[in-house]
């Protein structure tokens, strides 16, 4: 994409791995951080954003933490929402599963949210909160 403002450009990709099984996202990972090398010969600012279906401690996400930044630990600002992302469709879930993630290379976060916005009635619009990020670059 080119920043209409500065004319500079970036590099934006969005995944969604596998939920059942734990190789299939291992190797997703791996796969991911190697296209973005091979794609990117130039160096440009990188944003990866989706559904990774793993939470922070697993392999595939410290795969992916090797080459680039999760926003939500280098958010200039403290994340605002659930700690997680996850809410099953439960509107009395305690939102803590996170599997949904912004990792970036080139940029500074300066705020992240996750959006626990519902219906009148309580209920979710999906079974993953949004995630908003504010980047500088």
């Amino acid at each position: 994409l080119t920043h209409k403002a500065s004319g500079r450009e970036i590099l934006v990709m969005n995944t969604h791995f596998d939920h059942q099984s734990e190789l299939a996202r291992e190797q997703s990972a791996k796969l991911i951080v190697q296209k973005i090398e091979q794609v990117n010969p130039q160096k440009l600012p990188v944003i990866l954003m989706g559904d990774f279906n793993a939470t922070p401690e697993t392999l595939p996400i410290s795969i992916i933490k090797n080459k680039m930044h999760d926003a939500l630990e280098i958010s200039q600002t403290p994340h605002y929402g659930p700690l997680g992302t996850f809410n099953s469709f439960d509107p009395n879930k305690v939102i803590d599963g996170r599997i949904d993630y912004v990792f970036l290379k080139g940029f500074e976060v300066k705020s992240i949210v996750h959006i626990d916005d519902r219906r009148n009635d309580n209920y979710f619009v999906s079974d993953h909160l949004p995630v908003l990020v504010e980047l500088n670059f």
